[in-house]
């Protein structure tokens, strides 16, 4: 709140002013915020808080990630059989876990094994392959 409070008064010095409607404060739903500029931010609630598409906490990104392969691959399946593994891989899957594996909490997390088993499903329909297990066991 101090720090607040500093850039409020030092605005004519350095030229800076807050955008209120660009700020957040990160609050659980029970926490009473009573300052009137703190009220004035946009409210996130923690389990929804994110920087740069990765959350900040132990939230449900991953399953919003799950989400957003699965619209893909979808739309993929409408493309040319050339074009659509390579959007797959550079685009929908790969890069977009692994920037969440690294700024996330992802550990023992389910919607990593859906995730796993929705790109298995896309790359053995795009490529027309049998990626499952089920052939090794014999």
């Amino acid at each position: 709140m101090v720090d607040i409070q500093t850039i409020i008064a030092e605005r004519k010095a350095t030229g800076l002013c807050l955008n209120n409607k660009k700020c957040g404060i990160i609050a659980h739903q029970q926490t009473v915020i009573s300052d009137p500029t703190f009220c004035s931010f946009n409210r996130v609630n923690v389990d929804d808080a994110e920087l740069l598409g990765a959350s900040l906490f132990a939230g449900r990104v991953l399953a919003s990630r799950c989400s957003e392969l699965s619209t893909a691959i979808d739309r993929l399946q409408l493309m040319c059989a050339q074009d659509a593994p390579i959007l797959l891989r550079f685009s929908f899957s790969a890069p977009r876990v692994q920037h969440l594996m690294r700024y996330s909490l992802t550990v023992d997390n389910p919607a990593l094994n859906d995730f796993g088993k929705l790109l298995r499903s896309a790359i053995s329909h795009l490529t027309n392959c049998d990626l499952s297990c089920n052939h090794l066991a014999k």
